[in-house]
């Protein structure tokens, strides 16, 4: 994980400053999200953009009037589409198969998760006269409950049972609750880890047999899965820079959360089928009832739109679902709206493969007549060297669902600073456009400085989670 927090709806969350790029006929088109005054970027080939973004293979999917129309990868030395990690696209396939699973247990989505649970619970302790923990809350991120994302393992290593991550046996600290159910959004890999356990306790399968039988194999997905190991022929994790890391890949004992192992045109399947299920077109899958809750907002557990699995954006003569993710070197990105019947999935090996994926995203988008990724242009701000500074030195979140994450802030430039991710070394650059403002040019969340309680410059990422000064 790197300086960001996941996706929500719309992507907006996703940028590169830059104008549209060149391409062939053939080719997609690419548009940023962000354009910075004054930094225009020369026009740019698909490929190109590859090398710029420090990816190594790209594999996509469109798909218009409810069919994929072009399936391609670009990069490597394959007989067919290769296998990537997913990443959080393994969210909303997870949740199709939870859904399957309430309603062939007759499960209530609204239920306290612990009448289900046999080998773990959860605590409630602090939160005794809070609202209950349910798969509803679980599916849509408004549980509670910690540990954004995980970090996956090397593979030969010693992988951690799903028990054992929840109770932060594992490289990430326990999965508890650290504010009320149902009083907001915060985004958890550690609550869909919860509903892993309870298909696991339910059906007496493991996870990955269990959501192949479910959803894999009726679907279609026939080179899809959640193991551990590819398994065939796959795209290696890459750095920032596109090099090949030392490790092809992390495993993921999460596997609701980020294990799973697909290809881009298995998953425009899965939103080719998703789409049909949440329209009752495939009762076989979801009872209409049941597919209606799917893409089905929670009232008044805050503003964000991510429903069951999915984020949602519902506009002007569109309904898109939507999610992306982010491995240790992969980035994935898919969308489908309802009302056109076109979307995109992307997929690439890369650090910084998010910023491809974004501006293929919203080209393809615009192309399609869709709306619902804007631009925006950004204007940058000088700071003085009193200004750097007080921010320059070492970071990190003191408390939260990113409690313990730190990060190395320095200056590239009279309004640039990079943020070095101290475990990982992982990078994201920021733009000032502000007094001691600052927004990530590839995610677009924000950073402000400001002086604390007692006096002491602290700083706000995303417009809610607290930094402090820790050098």
């Amino acid at each position: 994980m790197s300086f960001r927090i996941a996706m929500l709806a719309g992507f907006a969350s996703l940028a590169l400053a830059g104008a549209a790029h060149a391409r062939d006929a053939e080719e997609p088109q690419l548009l940023p999200y962000l354009v910075v005054e004054g930094r225009e970027m020369p026009k740019r080939t698909l490929a190109e953009t590859m090398v710029d973004t420090g990816v190594g293979t790209l594999s996509y999917a469109l798909i218009a009037e409810g069919a994929v129309t072009q399936a391609r990868t670009i990069g490597g030395d394959f007989d067919g589409p290769p296998l990537f990690q997913a990443a959080s696209i393994s969210k909303p396939v997870s949740a199709l198969g939870i859904l399957r699973l309430a309603e062939q247990r007759n499960l209530d989505l609204d239920a306290d998760i612990n009448d289900y649970l046999v080998s773990w619970k959860v605590d409630y302790t602090g939160h005794e006269d809070a609202p209950r923990v349910t798969i509803r809350r679980l599916l849509s991120h408004r549980a509670g409950l910690t540990v954004h994302g995980f970090p996956g393992y090397e593979p030969q290593t010693s992988i951690p049972s799903t028990v054992r991550v929840l109770k932060g046996e594992g490289n990430t600290g326990p999965v508890v609750l650290f504010q009320a159910p149902g009083s907001g959004f915060s985004y958890s890999g550690g609550g869909y880890t919860v509903l892993q356990l309870l298909v696991e306790d339910l059906t007496g399968s493991s996870f990955a047999d269990f959501i192949d039988r479910e959803v894999l194999t009726p679907l279609g997905m026939v080179n899809s899965h959640f193991r551990d190991a590819p398994g065939g022929e796959f795209a290696r994790a890459r750095n920032g820079d596109g090099e090949a890391f030392d490790v092809p890949y992390h495993v993921y004992p999460e596997k609701a959360a980020a294990a799973l192992w697909t290809t881009a045109p298995d998953l425009a399947r899965f939103l080719i089928a998703s789409d049909a299920i949440i329209g009752g077109e495939m009762t076989d899958m979801l009872s209409a009832e049941m597919a209606a809750q799917w893409l089905a907002i929670p009232v008044g557990e805050g503003e964000e739109t991510y429903a069951l699995g999915f984020g949602v954006d519902r506009g002007d003569g569109h309904e898109v679902f939507q999610h992306n993710g982010s491995n240790f070197g992969y980035k994935s990105l898919m969308y489908f709206d309802r009302v056109s019947k076109s979307g995109l999935v992307a997929l690439v090996d890369g650090e910084r493969g998010h910023v491809l994926n974004s501006m293929l995203a919203r080209g393809c988008s615009r192309e399609s007549g869709l709306d619902f990724m804007k631009q925006r242009r950004l204007v940058p701000v000088n700071l003085d060297a009193d200004q750097w500074a007080q921010i320059e030195g070492d970071w990190a979140f003191p408390d939260g669902p990113l409690q313990g994450r730190r990060f190395r802030l320095s200056s590239t430039g009279p309004s640039d600073m990079l943020a070095a991710e101290i475990a990982t070394g992982e990078e994201s650059r920021l733009l000032a456009v502000g007094d001691l403002e600052f927004i990530d040019t590839e995610t677009a969340s924000t950073l402000k400085f400001a002086q604390g309680e007692d006096n002491a410059l602290e700083a706000i990422f995303a417009g809610r989670f607290r930094m402090t000064r820790v050098d």
